[in-house]
């Protein structure tokens, strides 16, 4: 192109780019970069690539010679339509929508602790997607769905719609246990026959959701007061032993309390994690997103968390002494001197592979991805060398958008979505992804992390 001498495309290729790594494109339209971390750089990448497609239709059909001031004006316009349009339909929907009772939802949850997850068939109630979204951090309040977005890492495995909607469970219950689809079972049945399944693994199956919601800091839930969902029938079902209670009925909606293991947003811990290393290059088919599903849905990524970090960084001889064992990632069986530099440290060693009947090697435990029973393994190997992991609330100094501060002489866990910008103000400590999506760091007394 630039023999060619055309230009428009590769400069703002280039731009595009600056944009990308310098983060300026959040300052200069000011969006909350907590949430928005991946999505801005994108839309503006997107912008410039539409902008010289456009430029290139307008040449070939319409007119010949230079028409970037015109593509400029044109996105200008087209942004100033926008704006308008997203401005009159918010405007819209505050005057179409009774909203009064969101307004008597807002006031109980004001002043509350915890995260907030609503059910996505409360759309057709408030007539808008984003009513509770916008309006939640009024009364001091995150919404569980804004998490997810923050988790762009893992968010496609931390799917709860299930909980709400009997056809989506139905598939998800399928592939939680593996079991093949059946005549017995019906869309639309509720709790009374749903599928061929015990009422106790169907309740075993929703405590777990609701556990791993309390993991994420979710206490509240806001739901339909009227029809049935796994949720409300699990809720009135012999098998709820008060984890979910019912708390209040304010016109369409539900309001349901999380009763317990609710974990705080900042929690240290003398647990001695396992650290997670990929050698598998760099398209793993079990890389550290999938490992950290799984661990996620088996239940054990609170009691047995495993921690990664990000490529390019090395632990500090600190972090090395306070780490429990290693399990590492590999598409070949093992050798031995594939694993004598994790070995000579005397940690636990535990090597995943897609291979079966590798042959045994000392200082290592090979486990095959596609055993039956693998997460339960790497699960008993944990537990015997490290234990389960007890939490305590640590209270932070301060938390905001890109900057959180804290007192920890532990290992502590940072309920926030993880992303390899996040830094410390301490150059030799690092920040973990750990399981499911949340950052962690080893505590050194005053701790500071940013978003670079």
């Amino acid at each position: 192109m630039l023999k060619d001498k055309k230009c428009f495309f590769p400069a703002s290729f280039l731009v595009s780019i600056i944009f990308l790594c310098s983060g300026a494109l959040e300052v200069l339209i000011n969006i909350p970069i907590h949430y928005y971390r991946l999505g801005a750089g994108t839309i503006v990448l997107t912008v410039f690539m539409c902008a010289y497609a456009l430029e290139s239709l307008i040449k070939k059909y319409f007119f010949r010679g230079k028409f970037y001031v015109l593509v400029i004006v044109w996105w200008l316009v087209l942004f100033g339509l926008l704006s308008g349009f997203f401005f009159l339909y918010n405007q819209y929907d505050l005057i179409k929508n009774d909203s009064s009772s969101g307004e008597e939802v807002l006031n109980y949850l004001e002043g509350k602790k915890g995260r907030l997850l609503f059910d996505n068939n409360l759309f057709e109630a408030i007539k808008t997607r984003h009513y509770f979204s916008e309006y939640l951090s009024s009364v001091g309040m995150e919404n569980y769905g804004g998490l997810l977005i923050e988790s762009s890492l893992f968010s496609n495995e931390n799917k709860v719609k299930y909980l709400f909607d009997y056809s989506d469970y139905y598939n998800t219950i399928m592939n939680h246990y593996n079991m093949e689809e059946n005549f017995y079972y019906n869309k639309g049945r509720t709790l009374n026959g749903v599928m061929d399944i015990s009422l106790e693994r169907f309740s075993e199956f929703i405590s777990l959701g609701i556990r791993n919601l309390a993991m994420n800091n979710v206490r509240y839930i806001l739901t339909t007061s009227e029809g049935r969902n796994p949720v409300i029938d699990f809720m009135e079902s012999e098998y709820n032993d008060g984890l979910l209670e019912k708390k209040e009925v304010i016109g369409p909606y539900a309001i349901i309390e999380i009763t317990r293991e609710v974990k705080p947003l900042l929690t240290k811990t003398a647990y001695r994690p396992f650290l997670f290393v990929n050698k598998e290059g760099l398209l793993p088919e079990l890389g550290f997103k999938k490992f950290a599903g799984k661990w996620y849905n088996k239940g054990y990524a609170d009691d047995y968390p495993v921690i990664y970090l990000k490529p390019g960084r090395g632990l500090s001889e600190k972090e090395v002494g306070k780490v429990g064992g290693y399990i590492i990632s590999m598409k070949k069986c093992p050798q031995e001197n594939d694993v004598r530099i994790w070995r000579q440290e005397g940690k636990e060693v535990v090597v995943i592979t897609k291979q079966e009947d590798c042959p045994k090697i000392d200082g290592a435990v090979i486990v095959s991805k596609g055993e039956k029973l693998a997460y339960e393994k790497i699960r008993d190997i944990v537990d015997g060398h490290s234990g389960k992991a007890s939490y305590e609330e640590v209270v932070p100094e301060f938390i905001e958008d890109e900057r959180i501060k804290f007192k920890s002489d532990s290992a502590t866990v940072i309920n926030y979505s993880f992303f390899p910008r996040w830094e410390s103000v301490d150059g030799e400590q690092n920040v973990f992804w750990s399981t499911p999506s949340f950052m962690f760091v080893f505590g050194e007394g005053e701790n500071e992390i940013y978003y670079k």
